[in-house]
């Protein structure tokens, strides 16, 4: 039984419930058969809600298989680029030792350039206060706007919104 063919028994039922009531005088007419529907029902329900928990947990350890081969590949990522860098260093080291500016080869040319000259920070504590510049951000604080609406002020641009969430244990 599909989840929304549950939803239609669930009407279905409602329906039933509300036929078997006397609406003269409020009492139920037939409350075997309701509750056998009722239980019929319940355990469609607590099949079905069975196989939505195992999808959902089948999902989440997806989830985390993947998470965790991201991680994987970005520390063998990390690792290779550690391993290419010096590499290129010890190549450098070498060009220079020997005083060799430039290599041309069918593949591609090795060159050493030197590069304008960069400034290297090393202890920012000392540096005197007119090499700083002021930086100002501004963010906007959910839990102050929050508060003004739930305080039933009107902010502009924003407003209380009630989600649902699904638990799954």
């Amino acid at each position: 039984m599909k989840l929304y063919e549950l939803t239609e028994e669930e009407r279905k039922l409602n329906d039933l419930f509300l036929a078997a009531i006397d609406e003269e005088t409020g009492e139920i007419k037939d409350s075997e058969v309701l509750d056998e529907l009722e239980a019929e029902f319940k355990t469609a329900l607590t099949n079905k809600s069975a196989g939505i928990i195992k999808a959902i947990r089948e999902q989440e350890e997806k989830i985390n298989g993947t998470e965790n081969e991201i991680k994987r590949l970005q520390n063998l990522k990390a690792s290779r680029t550690k391993v290419l860098e010096r590499f290129k260093d010890y190549i450098k080291f070498n060009l220079k030792n020997m005083d060799i500016k430039k290599v041309e080869t069918s593949l591609g040319t090795i060159s050493l350039r030197v590069n304008p000259p960069s400034t290297d920070i090393f202890d920012e504590s000392i540096l005197p206060k007119k090499f700083f510049k002021e930086k100002v951000t501004y963010t906007a604080s959910k839990t102050d706007i929050k508060k003004a609406l739930q305080n039933g002020e009107e902010v502009p641009g924003a407003r209380l919104v009630i989600n649902t969430s699904l638990t799954v244990k």
